[in-house]
């Protein structure tokens, strides 16, 4: 049986979720994206047989569609369960969901899922593909990747680290103040105010939303800086480190996960100097940028390579909007790592 999500189902769907991506998820962060999302309730739709055997999911964000506020819906956690499959629960679901999201108030549904969970969804629910998304990549210390990767070379690497040290990032001089920010206040709403027509598509992303992102969110710790000029709030990024398993080791990733500033190279050049700095410990740095955006060029200005782009942007119009098809064209988005979950 298909039914949308009650309280007390919090129970089978965490259950599922540890089979089904093999990891038990603590509750507060279920509650904290499914329960305290400051904008609009989610969307749950959920195969009962006596146990939750599958889950499909909208969350709710605000954002900017040229020139009107629309509410993006992002398909998170789907998932069947093993014992389940061969009953066509995923399609069912996916039709269920994608009947009451307008009537939700959805207007747009956006993921970026896996390979097959995309051609699944290309398949049964008329998505599209709109973008392969491009990861940057910095290399601050090969000595981390060779020695996870190869532990009989353990014995050299103080000396590729003493080579290393003497490529170390120093951060740039600027005429801005850097300060870390512990909470988003008034001066984040004028900010995004100056910069929402920067960008035809993107989440809106107001003093509610970052602080319910970066600083609400259970077991992640996420930095955030904020680049000042005459007292004025220009632009902001978010870092965040991670380890990662690597050959027969484990490698500490850095990650700029958001960032956002007004049309100024030399705000954005900060910007990237300072995460660099915080991030210099880490034996890589991680992150994504459109290449028609002034973040990839200033990335790539601070020795970021294009790696490759392993997550592919999908998109389905739930209501009619203006400029629909525009909205398939990647020159009209900009999309951080910040705008998915999983960072």
């Amino acid at each position: 049986m298909i039914r949308n999500y009650k309280p007390g189902d919090e129970e089978g769907i965490q259950a599922l979720f540890q089979e089904v991506f093999n990891k038990k998820r603590p509750l507060e962060e279920w509650r904290w994206k499914f329960q305290q999302n400051p904008y609009k309730e989610p969307l749950i739709a959920l195969w009962d047989e006596n146990e939750i055997a599958g889950h499909v999911s909208l969350v709710p964000f605000a954002a900017k569609w040229f020139d009107e506020e629309v509410t993006f819906g992002a398909r998170l956690d789907t998932m069947v369960s093993q014992k389940h499959r061969g009953k066509r629960i995923y399609p069912q679901l996916n039709e269920y969901l994608f009947s009451q999201a307008e009537e939700k108030g959805f207007d747009f549904l956006f993921g970026f899922p896996a390979e097959l969970a995309k051609k699944l969804l290309v398949r049964d629910s008329g998505a599209a593909e709109i973008a392969e998304i491009p990861r940057l990549m910095l290399i601050n210390r090969v000595s981390g990747m060779v020695g996870a990767k190869f532990p009989f070379l353990k014995p050299l690497l103080p000396f590729v680290r003493i080579a290393e040290s003497f490529k170390k990032h120093r951060e740039k001089s600027t005429p801005f103040e850097i300060k870390e920010i512990k909470q988003c206040g008034p001066e984040f709403d004028a900010l995004w105010e100056s910069v929402k027509n920067d960008y035809p598509i993107l989440l809106k992303r107001s003093s509610s939303f970052l602080n319910w992102r970066y600083f609400a969110r259970p077991g992640f710790a996420y930095r955030m800086f904020g680049c000042y000029q005459d007292g004025n709030l220009k632009g902001y990024t978010v870092i965040n480190v991670q380890e990662k398993a690597y050959g027969k080791g484990s490698l500490k990733n850095g990650f700029i996960v958001d960032m956002m500033a007004v049309q100024d190279r030399d705000v954005w050049s900060a910007l990237i100097s300072r995460a660099k700095s915080e991030l210099s410990s880490c034996d890589m740095v991680n992150t994504w940028a459109l290449t028609h955006t002034m973040l990839y060029d200033e990335l790539k200005k601070a020795s970021f390579i294009h790696k490759d782009a392993p997550m592919t942007l999908v998109g389905k119009s739930i209501s009619k909007l203006p400029k629909q098809q525009e909205g398939y064209t990647i020159n009209n988005w900009f999309i951080t790592p910040g705008d998915v979950d999983s960072f």
